[in-house]
């Protein structure tokens, strides 16, 4: 199909042509021209997308975009024959989004990375969502974001085709940290028959229900005598005493063992107010001569002289750090570093676990090493662990990218100094947040069909590699299921009104306390859920059909927090057979809530299995779908607009 053609949409056609649930039309027999352009409009990819945009706006949009492409093309080494494409392309998407020629016209600035801590207080457990600090969402903020991301899912005549979703983006990102340095990070990897992949709910939240003992799994996967190395990134540990111990213990083991390898990361949440006199911290793993300036001090009382005066999420996180960095001669031989800076939050779960014989597994999912998510499983919470060695070596990689000091990432403070006192200094750290670039690969292929990918925040971009891709692939009868702790998001949630419009069921089940938040989903006053449906009579359902159709959203009924960031799509589909049949194709989890702060700022890992065959079941996305239907979405109160 040529780049001509490959916008030509009629808004009012499919209520012309009198288009049905099914997707299909009335006959129009000896019409060629009319059959070509309903070909088009049934398109499964980026070419289908309607647009909701005015005519009258079309013009100037697209040469407010064809400006913006322009101040960037040295830069970003766009050949000249690429900027009509790329600008129509996108012209397009802001079209589809109901976006007006002002919008692009407006730029917000560049947003700088912010090489220092402030200073503040632990904001309490499991608060993360509290994590988009972007602003309030404007139309020029979306359209800013979007020159940032990464939208070669607008090149994909199917959603569901991975491997062009995977390519890298023939619009190279505005955002620095998301510029692929290596142009085969998105080449699929040959990972095996089958996903090798073990799944664990926290049970205890509901009051009802005993612990499902989340812990003793975790604990498990990180002994063994044949252990030789642990990699692992965690927003923090508490409880280490009580319900965490048996973690704890685990990591004091290896620690005490020399044939094992032990490094961490983890969250630093604030630093402790500096007292009248103290021009600084001194940022440094190995002790000062003055200890009392030490920012990572031995004393466990804060404000002491010598006290440990980084502040953290979480309260045995200290404890962790003095455990895996005692004794050590120099910086370079700390076994725990700590992110930086703290502009965003380091909210990975994982930990890459290596034995003698083998192969590599990862642990990750939604759940925190903490009391509440995992502990006592106060938290609806979902963990996975995965055995392969090509997945792994993904999270190993990043996790580098984070551990290792860069010389590169020359980062300052007015808060902290680098050892020698000497405010020029730079201090030691790595890559982190958005001091990042993609590094890891993304796209694992098994025999059996079965397709997984593995992205990380803020540069891989999976809200336009994963999750708008899957959300926009949804077709008539089918269901998409969402768990969620904190979503935003102005294309998020056109994507749910298409889904919708296209005869898909969307059910979101929300946190309490985050659906409640100014710019979630459930109540942004630019645009959520319940807004009206623009797309509606414009493909899939007629107006008439539509009626009743909404996104369902419920909001959690218990005491502890709906803590998931975890969704399916169940596609309406015939077997081998030709019979009719539910098909889970599509599984997403991992850390990153579905918001601005977790895809664009924060350190994250989301994974994303999909298998096309109905003959090849999707690895734990109907347990998800169970632990949804039965559990989740019964426990969970109907919440509409307003409330």
């Amino acid at each position: 199909m040529k780049t001509q053609a490959r916008f030509l949409i009629i808004p009012m056609l499919p209520l012309l042509l009198g288009v049905q649930q099914t997707g299909c039309v009335a006959d129009a027999a000896g019409d060629e021209e009319a059959d070509a352009v309903f070909d088009e409009l049934k398109a499964e990819g980026a070419v289908g997308l309607p647009e909701i945009t005015s005519k009258s706006d079309k013009t100037a949009m697209l040469a407010a975009i064809t400006a913006r492409l322009r101040k960037r093309q040295a830069a970003l080494n766009i050949p000249e024959s690429d900027i009509s494409d790329i600008a129509e392309h996108l012209r397009h998407y802001f079209a589809f989004l109901g976006l007006k020629a002002a919008d692009v016209v407006g730029e917000v600035a560049d947003v700088a990375t912010v090489d220092d801590t402030p200073t503040g207080k632990v904001i309490g457990d499991d608060t993360e969502g509290v994590e988009d600090d972007e602003g309030m969402p404007s139309p020029v903020n979306v359209v800013t974001r979007v020159f940032d991301s990464v939208t070669q899912f607008l090149y994909c005549d199917k959603f569901t085709d991975l491997s062009c979703l995977e390519k890298r983006p023939k619009f190279t990102p505005f955002a620095k940290y998301r510029q692929e340095p290596r142009p085969d990070l998105g080449v699929p990897v040959a990972a095996g028959k089958s996903l090798d992949m073990s799944v664990f709910y926290t049970q205890a939240w509901d009051g009802k229900t005993p612990n499902a003992g989340v812990v003793g799994e975790l604990s498990k996967a990180l002994s063994g005598a044949d252990v030789t190395a642990i990699s692992t990134a965690i927003y923090g540990i508490d409880d280490i005493a009580g319900s965490m111990r048996p973690v704890f213990e685990a990591i004091r083991a290896n620690a005490k063992n020399p044939a094992v390898t032990l490094r961490a990361v983890t969250d630093i949440a604030a630093v402790e107010k500096r007292p009248e006199g103290v021009p600084s911290w001194t940022f440094g793993y190995t002790a000062p001569a003055n200890k009392a300036n030490w920012l990572f001090g031995d004393a466990i009382a804060p404000l002491a002289p010598g006290g440990m005066h980084a502040m953290f999420q979480y309260s045995g996180t200290p404890d962790l750090f003095r455990l895996l960095n005692k004794d050590i001669a120099r910086s370079q031989d700390a076994r725990l570093r700590i992110e930086w800076p703290s502009a965003g939050i380091m909210h990975n779960k994982f930990a890459v676990v290596e034995r003698k014989s083998g192969v590599k597994a990862v642990w990750t999912g939604t759940a925190n090493v903490s009391q509440n998510c995992m502990g006592i499983e106060r938290n609806a919470n979902t963990s996975i662990l995965i055995r392969n060695d090509a997945i792994a070596k993904a999270f190993l990689d990043q996790f580098n990218h984070m551990w290792q000091f860069d010389p590169a990432t020359k980062s300052r403070s007015r808060v902290v100094v680098a050892p020698t006192l000497n405010p020029t200094d730079y201090l030691q750290v790595g890559r982190f947040h958005r001091n990042k670039f993609p590094i890891a690969k993304r796209l694992f292929d098994f025999q059996d069909g079965t397709r997984v990918r593995v992205h990380f925040a803020p540069t891989d971009d999976a809200e336009h590699r994963v999750i708008l891709p899957m959300l926009l692939s949804a077709k008539p009868g089918d269901i998409i299921r969402v768990s969620m702790f904190g979503g935003t998001g102005y294309e998020i949630v056109r994507a749910f009104q298409y889904a919708v419009a296209r005869g898909a069921e969307v059910r979101i089940s929300f946190d309490n306390i985050l659906a409640h938040g100014v710019t979630s989903w459930h109540r942004d006053q630019l645009l959520n859920v319940h807004s009206n449906n623009p797309y509606i009579g414009k493909v899939g359902l007629t107006s008439s059909q539509s009626v009743g159709r909404a996104v369902f959203v419920r909001i959690s009924g218990w005491a502890g927090k709906n803590h998931y960031k975890a969704a399916t799509l169940t596609r309406s589909t015939k077997d081998s057979k030709g019979r009719a049949v539910m098909h889970p194709e599509e599984y997403i989890v991992g850390s990153q809530n579905w918001s601005s702060g977790g895809n664009d700022k924060n350190d994250e890992n989301l994974i994303s299995i999909q298998s096309l065959s109905p003959s090849v079941p999707v690895v734990s996305a109907a347990g998800f779908n169970a632990e949804f239907d039965k559990r989740l979405w019964t426990s969970s109160i109907p919440a509409k607009a307003g409330d």
